[in-house]
């Protein structure tokens, strides 16, 4: 009989010699998750990011536009002249949200001031100036008395002591606003800032 001979111990079988092929393809396959992985949180870093500085540059501009409506030469006229162009939001019958509401028509900076320059970052960046008003059958009104929370209303706007239901449409000194910016690159859902505030008129 022809004997067997005995491996030393460390020798092994020839099948345990190296890895196998599916052994190979499953490390790559592990590999290559971990690396698209790791890209997608650099890229969304990336875009969080882009979407922050974004956001602020929309808040610097949004700022800068308030204290252009601020700087309105024509105080007498400002509330008329906003009015033509606020509308409210359908679903805020209460005026009580300061929500988005992309439903808003919103317009260019210079439909408002023609001197007013956005930057090229904000893409088709547009502006909406919402001002209080009661629709007294079909002629528009500024009145103090009216219940408007998303305005600070009631409120004595002309300073004459009371809140009444005079109109006020040319004899206020100072106006409640909220004013919004839309941007947004094409291919992109639109974002909003929306700021209520007030316009003074000691001047």
């Amino acid at each position: 009989m022809t004997r067997v001979p005995a491996r030393s111990p460390g020798c092994r079988a020839p099948h345990a010699a190296g890895f196998t092929l599916i052994e190979v393809c499953i490390a790559l396959v592990i590999l290559v998750i971990a690396i698209l992985g790791h890209v997608a949180t650099v890229g969304a870093a990336h875009r969080t990011s882009l979407d922050v500085e974004e956001r602020g540059l929309a808040l610097q501009t949004l700022e800068r536009f308030i204290e252009r409506l601020r700087d309105d030469p024509d105080w007498e006229t400002l509330w008329l002249r906003l009015r033509a162009r606020s509308v409210e939001s359908a679903a805020d019958t209460a005026l009580a949200s300061l929500s988005n509401d992309f439903d808003l028509a919103t317009v260019a900076a210079t439909t408002y001031y023609a001197d007013f320059q956005v930057p090229s970052q904000l893409q088709n960046a547009s502006f909406l100036v919402q001002v209080p008003a009661f629709d007294n059958g079909g002629t528009w009104e500024l009145r103090e008395n009216l219940n408007a929370p998303r305005y600070g209303l009631p409120f004595d706007l002309n300073g004459d002591g009371l809140t009444d239901a005079t109109p006020r449409n040319d004899d206020y000194r100072q106006i409640p606003v909220v004013v919004r910016v839309r941007w947004g690159g094409a291919g992109r859902m639109p974002n909003e800032l929306t700021l209520s505030t007030w316009l003074r008129g000691d001047r």
